[in-house]
């Protein structure tokens, strides 16, 4: 009975033994399990990042050259991304594919921990107490596509890069890089030394593609989108000026309504007259304005042959004045007068009419200039500037009128509906000024309007509010519009232009459409000036000579900053470049973040010899148009060119 008890117990403590070491061999492998799954997906989590970190170090070496900020730029993501501890290398190497580019070669080494069990299973004579971690690796190759692109289309999934029929698109020492796809068919020829598309690239029908292939590479960022490039279309000025307390029309001073110049006629100040008039019998040479206090007549009348007229210091309110000799009109402003005029100044005369001298004018009723003959209105030497606060615009409607350096403001159109009119083939010419001009300018075709540029630091051009139903500026064919130099320029409306266009430097705000694609045809010179619009931006029909270069645009080199703006509108419509604009010729970025860029017919788009980029949801050229440019003054930096994920 004793024996078979001590045999019973054997034998359950042989079982306990055998179920312990099953046990302990079945947790290990759990514990293996465990800890593989946990390795392989961190090795999974790791290759993301690398991933990631390529591309970013690409970019960053494309952009400046430098391998200090690829590095920085590949351990920054790495560590937003959660690689912790990881170690974060990072090289420029000759990329894997074979093809002689470069690329950016990253790797990424984490520790991993075991678990306890882990640990435990890992357990050796040389290492009784386990391995703690194991070691884990991840690599990455983005190759870099040659230059940084000078054609971008932004746009994932829109029409990209497409050209048909006899185009041509010459990239010189740049990219062309699409966001979706590029295509080229029946005939079209692209030269550059890449080409990128995130989806596919086609050439069929005859097509050309000269420079090396790379469909399916990453998304190319839009290097303007955090610039802020629109941000004065809501900042310009767009309010319309006030308009100052205009005098009252003066009354009828007692003991007579009228008086006839004979002669002479001295007008002493601190007086008041009725209409003082010129004419043929008896005539009248001189009158003279002795100045001093305020002088107030209801009318000021000049007919007849030659007169001379002077106003000395003061004020001088009158109801109106009306010239209409035949004979020349000298008047002499002395003092700087202020003449504050009711009713309009006009002139209808055949002979020539000069105001010498600097003046503040304030008219509520307009200057109307209908003379055969030259107005010219002068500041006669000395340094003096004029001012002119205008209710009712300035109308020259046949003949020419000159007007000085001087403030101009124009609260209201004239009976024209604009704020400045010259009629078909007239003309007038301002000085060096500040422009704040309600209601817009139109000049006719055959006409001439010249404005000089800033008279000073805080001058000013602006056309704030324009008449409903009119162009903020509208020119007829043959006619020339000229604009000096201003840091900003603000136009609130659609300037439609025809004939030619000669612009001065800065940067031109156009809350509307910029047209230059009307049928009068004719020139625009901007040799130092961006526009940026927030309409479509057009060019066409007989302008045929177009030259537009962005400030500093050709002197910048500075490498990793993008080349100054020359054309950009945040309009969803397409710009254009149609039939007939054979030679727009512009130097610096053109920029149509949320619309599509045309070019159709004969239209032609080139840097003329300097860089151009292009920047556009979509790029779509069909018929003969063309799109050249050379960017070779970027260098193989200078830009953030399109990168590929090889390996």
């Amino acid at each position: 009975m004793t024996r078979r008890r001590r045999l019973r117990a054997e034998l359950r403590g042989s079982v306990a033994i055998v179920t312990a070491v099953g046990m302990t061999v079945m947790i290990c492998s759990a514990a293996i399990a465990l800890d593989l799954a946990n390795l392989y997906y961190m090795k999974s989590v790791d290759q993301r990042i690398v991933d990631q970190s390529a591309i970013a170090a690409a970019f960053a070496y494309q952009s400046s050259g430098s391998l200090t900020t690829a590095q920085k730029a590949a351990a920054g993501l790495a560590l937003a991304n959660g690689s912790g501890s990881g170690t974060i290398t990072t090289a420029i190497v000759n990329s894997p594919s074979g093809d002689g580019a470069q690329a950016a070669y990253v790797t990424i080494s984490s520790s991993v921990p075991l678990s306890g069990l882990g640990r435990a299973a890992t357990r050796s004579q040389a290492n009784p107490s386990g391995q703690s971690a194991f070691t884990i690796g991840a690599y990455a190759y983005a190759e870099i596509h040659g230059a940084p692109p000078c054609i971008l289309a932004t746009q994932a999934g829109g029409s990209g890069v497409a050209a048909s029929g006899g185009t041509v698109i010459t990239a010189a020492a740049c990219d062309v890089t699409s966001n979706a796809s590029v295509v080229l068919s029946n005939g079209p020829t692209l030269t550059a030394p890449a080409t990128s598309a995130v989806g596919s690239i086609s050439v069929v029908g005859g097509s050309t593609l000269n420079g090396s292939q790379f469909p399916n590479s990453s998304r190319q960022p839009d290097p303007y989108a955090s610039a802020d490039v629109f941000a004065r279309l809501s900042n310009a000025f767009f309010t319309n000026p006030t308009a100052p307390g205009f005098p009252s029309m003066p009354s009828a001073p007692a003991g007579g309504s009228g008086t006839t110049c004979s002669g002479t006629l001295t007008v002493p100040g601190n007086s008041s007259y009725g209409t003082i008039q010129t004419s043929s019998y008896p005539t009248c040479s001189l009158i003279s304005f002795s100045g001093g206090g305020t002088t107030s007549m209801l009318a000021l009348n000049l007919v007849g042959p030659a007169v001379t007229l002077s106003f000395g210091p003061g004020t001088y309110k009158i109801n109106k004045i009306n010239i209409s000799n035949y004979g020349t009109v000298n008047v002499t402003l002395s003092g700087t007068p202020t003449l504050d005029i009711y009713g309009a100044l006009s002139s209808s005369a055949s002979a020539p009419v000069n105001f010498t001298g600097a003046a503040n004018w304030n008219i509520e009723g307009g200057i109307n200039d209908s003379s055969s003959s030259p107005v010219t209105f002068s500041n006669g030497g000395g340094g003096s500037v004029s001012s002119f606060t205008i209710a009712g615009g300035i109308s020259v409607t046949n003949g020419s009128a000159n007007f000085p350096d001087g403030t101009y403001t124009i609260t209201s159109a004239g009976s024209s509906g604009y704020g400045v009119s010259v009629a078909g083939g007239d003309s007038a010419a301002f000085g060096n000024g500040s422009f704040d001009i309600a209601g817009g300018i139109s000049i006719g075709g055959g006409s001439t309007l010249t404005l000089g540029g800033a008279l000073n630091g805080t001058a000013v051009f602006d056309i704030p509010t324009v008449t409903s139903g009119n162009d903020a500026i509208s020119t007829g064919g043959g006619s020339m519009l000229s604009i000096g130099n201003f840091t900003n320029s603000d136009i609130n409306g659609i300037v439609s232009i025809q004939g030619n266009l000669a612009l001065g430097g800065g940067t031109y705000t156009v809350n509307g459409a910029l047209d230059v694609s009307a049928s009068g045809g004719g020139t625009l010179t901007a040799p130092n000036a961006s526009f940026i619009a927030a309409g479509a931006i057009s060019f066409g029909a007989g302008f045929n000579a177009v030259t537009v270069n962005a400030p500093s645009a050709l002197t910048s080199t500075s490498e990793g900053q993008p080349a100054t703006v020359a054309l950009a509108s945040e309009s969803t419509s397409a710009s254009a470049v149609e039939a007939g604009a054979t030679n727009t010729a512009v130097t610096g970025v053109v920029y149509f973040p949320n619309g599509q860029l045309m070019l159709n017919g004969a239209g032609n788009l080139t840097g003329n010899g300097a860089c151009l980029q292009v920047i556009a949801q979509s790029i779509v050229i069909s018929g003969r148009g063309s799109l050249t440019t050379n960017c070779s003054s970027l260098g193989a930096v200078g830009g953030s060119g399109s990168v590929t994920l090889v390996q």
